[in-house]
């Protein structure tokens, strides 16, 4: 069943009925860029790299993902 999710404010669609573990969003998206130093917030709270395997994804979720970038 296709679901709507926010990956970095844009309306994503996903199978969440095959894979509703943020570990999979995650690793799709980082292929798309070089840094692996990533930051994760599901609804505006952080996910820790740990609970990334175990932390499941729902309908409407928010989810952003953050890379470091020089400068200040």
């Amino acid at each position: 069943m296709i679901n709507t999710i926010y990956l970095n404010g844009k309306k994503t669609q996903v199978d969440l009925e095959k894979s509703n573990l943020l570990i999979d969003i995650v690793e799709k998206y980082s292929r798309k860029i070089k840094n692996q130093n990533i930051a994760v917030a599901v609804n505006m709270k952080i996910v820790t790299k740990s609970e990334w395997k175990t932390f499941k994804i729902e309908k409407n979720d928010k989810i952003e993902i953050v890379s470091p970038f020089p400068g200040g």
